[in-house]
């Protein structure tokens, strides 16, 4: 039960960018085209900072950025999956790279204050 304080954050993060995910459309300005990227790395990286917290926590020592990034886009790949089912989304490989990225900063952020 100790570990779950370590790993709620991430969760509820998740249920957070799930929550997203289920919109049609998120009201936003348009700035510059393929926005949407640099948003997935900005949506990603707290997820990917979490995602370390949580396996910290849980006692893992080494290569925790490795394993929170890959944790991160696992969970990446399933919200790309989630929004084929969204009525005016679709997946990309581009926003699951972006996804990826934005997790491996966010990880690497956490070792680095860590």
């Amino acid at each position: 039960m100790s570990r779950l304080r370590y790993w709620l954050p991430s969760f509820l993060y998740m249920g957070f960018i799930f929550f997203l995910s289920s919109q049609s459309s998120v009201p936003l300005p348009k700035w510059f085209p393929d926005q949407d990227k640099l948003l997935h790395i900005i949506l990603y990286v707290p997820l990917g900072f979490l995602v370390a917290y949580g396996l910290a926590g849980s006692g893992l020592r080494k290569n925790i950025v490795l394993y929170a990034s890959l944790l991160a886009l696992v969970y990446g790949f399933t919200d790309e999956f989630h929004q084929l089912s969204v009525p005016g989304r679709n997946a990309s490989v581009f926003d699951f790279i972006a996804d990826g990225l934005g997790a491996f900063i966010g990880s690497y952020f956490y070792v680095r204050l860590r």
